[in-house]
């Protein structure tokens, strides 16, 4: 990781959790990398990492190994509401006004 800037874990299609509730390969090998970018943030070495959908969520499950987000749940036909706040959308300056409202 000497030799790199930061880490993308992307989204995809995986399992991060097998049926017996221990990692799976894929997850193992993101935490070897997740642990090493901790370790360099923790001691001062700026090292930043981003996790889109699926990556995002095995480092919600890296941080927190009990995390109630990766337990067996029925989502269907549940329904919640969104609350927008403006701050939301500051990174989206150019956003045109009728998409914002729709969103």
């Amino acid at each position: 990781m000497k030799n790199i800037n930061g880490v993308l874990f992307p989204g995809g299609d995986t399992y991060l959790i097998d049926k017996d509730n221990q990692f799976t390969e894929y997850t193992k090998k993101l935490s070897l990398i997740y642990n090493e970018a901790k370790w360099l943030n923790d001691n001062n070495i700026y090292f930043p990492i981003w996790g889109t959908c699926l990556g995002f969520q095995v480092m919600h499950l890296l941080e927190d190994k009990n995390s109630v987000s990766f337990k067996a749940f029925d989502s269907h036909n549940v329904y919640s509401i969104i609350k927008w706040i403006d701050s939301a959308f500051t990174f989206l300056d150019n956003l045109p006004e009728d998409l914002y409202i729709k969103l």
